[in-house]
């Protein structure tokens, strides 16, 4: 069965958006997170390569946004596991 991962952005500097694809040529956008918050978050199908690919854009191309990228299972509603 396909399963899921939440792909979060942690400790950011700056405003960022989140993107993330089932391939290296970004073609495929499984999901995305691009608020206005200080944190970035989505939780994609991994499709059957295995691959997931991540994009992360600064709104404010004139600075640089420094990040932390964690990939884990999401977590589960109590009594579905």
């Amino acid at each position: 069965p396909a399963q899921a991962r939440l792909v979060a952005l942690t400790s950011l500097t700056d405003d960022v958006d989140l993107f993330v694809y089932s391939n290296a040529a970004f073609s495929t956008l499984l999901c995305q997170s691009n608020t206005s918050t200080i944190a970035e978050s989505c939780v994609p199908t991994v499709p059957a390569s295995g691959n997931l690919c991540i994009r992360v854009r600064n709104r404010d191309a004139s600075t640089a946004a420094t990040y932390t990228i964690k990939i884990q299972a999401p977590p589960t509603a109590e009594g579905t596991a």
